[in-house]
């Protein structure tokens, strides 16, 4: 099977496209100036499971070493950032109809919700956020899940399929003091084992992941206009 048709492939580029930085240019391979990739990225503690998984996954998809480097911004601000050198990684992206980094429009043409599931995982791990919504109180008659998913561009194409694979309808907003777009979907009753099972199993931040299964969990328990229940995770 080609790397570009598996989870873990689909999983690292969201990764990638969401939090990467992409140039191209020699490396010694073997005393001898190869052509390679070159992808960087830099992230807060948080995401330090993130980091270490997409090392990991850069090694098993492309056999090339990840150098993993840590660093103090301020005293109490420790930072992760992660370098690696692809050969041939420009070929397969062009494959893929030119995939852009450190923006997520376009988002690759998976096949199918398997891929794209986990390369959603992948960009909500990189960009994205969990947040409920009216859980004691509310105004439209029940508790809300938002899934953030903020870009440098408005992601147009991107919310086209989640639309289409997650049966919801996602929107677009402009940030008003950053030049940058919120993509917004909700966790619901009609999508949520959609969810649970394409796109939360390949998702590595905890707190993310908990959200979720938290959330979806209350479809199984209750309805979700009861905001009585188990404590959610902070």
């Amino acid at each position: 099977m080609d790397s570009q048709e598996t989870p873990l492939f689909a999983y690292w580029l969201g990764v990638a496209q969401s939090d990467g930085h992409l140039w191209s240019g020699y490396v010694n391979k073997k005393k001898k100036p190869t052509f390679a990739a070159h992808l960087s990225l830099e992230t807060g503690a948080r995401s330090e499971k993130m980091m270490l998984t997409f090392a990991q996954l850069s090694r098993i998809l492309f056999g090339t070493k990840a150098t993993i480097r840590t660093r103090w911004r301020h005293i109490n601000e420790k930072t992760y950032s992660v370098r690696v050198f692809i050969i041939g990684l420009t070929r397969q992206l062009d494959q893929l109809d030119g995939i852009v980094f450190n923006k997520i429009e376009p988002p690759p043409k998976f096949s199918n919700i398997f891929l794209f599931g986990a390369y959603l995982a992948g960009v909500i791990d990189g960009d994205g956020s969990i947040k409920f919504r009216h859980l004691h109180k509310t105004s439209r008659g029940g508790a809300e899940c938002e899934v953030i998913i903020t870009s440098g561009n408005e992601p147009l194409l991107l919310k086209e399929k989640i639309a289409d694979y997650f049966l919801c309808r996602p929107n677009c907003k402009k940030l008003k003091r950053a030049n940058a777009y919120n993509l917004i979907f909700y966790v619901s009753k009609r999508n949520n084992q959609l969810i649970k099972k394409y796109v939360v199993p390949h998702l590595q931040m905890p707190i993310k992941k908990e959200r979720l299964l938290w959330w979806c969990a209350r479809y199984e328990e209750r309805p979700p206009i009861q905001a009585q229940g188990s404590a959610r995770p902070s």
